[in-house]
């Protein structure tokens, strides 16, 4: 088994008309009898020059959320995927981001190191974005840089990106989207636009649901937009 909760399960067993050894991820629903087969389990060892399948499975309600990846000598793809177990249906297979530089050989920026999933469907993930990790100096280890990634009924957009974003810190709560850069903590649910042209007082009954939430050390920076948009000294 990879992961469970109280409505589906996903697993590790041979595929069909292989060896033993070979393995394929597969995932159903309790009570149902189809299975799905999201795709192959991974062997990658030491100087492997191709290596590929899926990894990461993560299971909300119904619909599991995985990364799927295929890397060889002249070619690397790396993919977010999320399925309804329940249909099986592929809600989202899509890059983990938009590359530096395209190239028909590659898709999406790396591979994926934090991956969050709502049982509606929308997926978020952190991706280690391979063109923009740099080194320090020539000899050092790489600096790896890190973008936020969330796909929904809207498309994929970039939330954030950085050096100082950390791998680990994605989280949803109270559906809000969570993750830390530079050792403080930021999110949305959803994407924002806010107007500094037109400002006016509504009653709280119109407002929406709150989608995210503004950090103390990031107010000035409101302060200094309502400011500039009236021409205030």
């Amino acid at each position: 088994m990879i992961a469970a909760d109280a409505q589906a399960t996903t697993y590790q067993a041979s595929e069909p008309g292989k060896f033993a050894s070979d393995l394929g991820a597969y995932g159903c629903v309790y009570g149902q009898t189809r299975l799905d087969h999201l795709g192959e389990v991974p062997e990658c060892g030491i100087g492997a020059k191709v290596c590929g399948g899926v990894r990461r499975e993560l299971l909300a309600g119904t619909v599991v959320a995985y990364e799927s990846f295929f890397s060889g000598i002249e070619e690397d793809r790396w993919y977010v995927a999320v399925r309804d177990l329940r249909s099986g249906h592929l809600l989202h297979h899509v890059p983990t981001g938009t590359p530096l530089n395209r190239n028909p050989a590659f898709a999406g920026v790396g591979p994926v190191v934090d991956l969050v999933v709502k049982s509606d469907g929308n997926v978020s993930w952190i991706a280690e974005d391979a063109e923009r990790s740099s080194h320090e100096i020539s000899t050092s280890r790489e600096v790896p840089y890190f973008d936020v990634y969330v796909a929904d009924k809207s498309g994929t957009r970039l939330l954030a990106s950085g050096f100082d974003v950390s791998r680990s810190s994605l989280a949803i709560a109270d559906s809000t989207l969570y993750w830390t850069q530079g050792g403080k903590p930021n999110g949305l649910s959803g994407p924002s636009v806010v107007s500094c042209e037109d400002i006016t007082t509504v009653p709280t009954t119109t407002l929406g649901a709150q989608i995210g939430v503004l950090l103390d050390d990031q107010e000035p920076a409101l302060s200094e937009a309502i400011a500039a948009a009236f021409d205030l000294d």
